[in-house]
């Protein structure tokens, strides 16, 4: 069965990853296989830190995959890394790719936490004088590895053969693979913090369609919406479509 590694260890993630996923993949986090890694994110967007981080994990799981039994004689295995945040229009984008270390104000890139980065983006808007403004929370999603089927070239993904030119069976062939699944949220960011059900910006979002915060709805509600849900399951489909039947 295929195997996917995700380059997190977030608990939240992790479980809507497995949710996802679990109908065609087996799944572990960072933390099970043994890997401790926090890659740099010096991406100029959401899919290059995303591609950043599966990379950097992909190049650990090598070194791991002779001592960890999991991960021992597979012959697919995925690495699997979201990177997302809030993009909100009257800060011409911003916070983007520096949501979780919006207040951050030192040289290095260390998150600052959520209430710090909450504080701050309502510092912004206040300094606006707007007590809301069009926003939407973006989420890329990158697997990169290594997978058995006939895998189509698409224009969000690479694809490079391992088999050689003379095997037969071209559906069987072990490929390495890369595909990015992109997915967005409409709303609007206001100054207020409401609700209890989320982390992040959620209570401060406000969906299309909705007249309470993210962190306000059901987390059933929440899911049919979710930025990265939207992406995760684009790369399923993909994972779906491609894989050997």
């Amino acid at each position: 069965m295929l195997k996917i590694l995700i380059a997190s260890n977030n608990e939240g993630k992790i479980k809507e990853i497995r949710e996802i996923f679990k109908e065609i993949a087996q799944i572990q986090s960072q933390k099970e296989a043994g890997i401790d890694i926090e890659p740099k994110e010096t991406g100029k967007s959401f899919q290059e830190n995303a591609l950043i981080k599966a990379y950097a994990v992909f190049e650990k799981l090598q070194d791991k995959a002779l001592k960890n039994e999991w991960l021992r004689d597979c012959d697919e295995i995925l690495v699997l890394a979201d990177d997302s945040g809030i993009c909100v229009d009257i800060l011409h984008g911003e916070p983007g790719i520096k949501s979780a270390r919006y207040a951050n104000t030192s040289d290095n890139d260390t998150n600052s936490s959520d209430e710090q980065n909450r504080l701050k983006l309502i510092s912004e808007l206040q300094k606006h004088k707007v007590r809301e403004s069009s926003a939407r929370f973006v989420a890329c999603v990158a697997i990169i590895g290594k997978i058995i089927g006939k895998v189509k070239v698409g224009a969000k993904s690479h694809v490079k053969s391992n088999a050689k030119s003379h095997d037969k069976d071209k559906s069987s062939e072990s490929k390495m693979i890369e595909f990015c699944g992109f997915g967005e949220c409409e709303g609007k960011v206001i100054t207020q913090q409401r609700g209890d059900n989320g982390f992040g910006y959620d209570c401060m979002f406000v969906p299309d369609g909705f007249d309470k915060t993210l962190a306000e709805l059901e987390p059933q509600v929440k899911n049919t919406i979710s930025h990265r849900k939207k992406a995760l399951e684009q790369v399923r489909e993909y994972i779906s479509e491609h894989k050997k039947s």
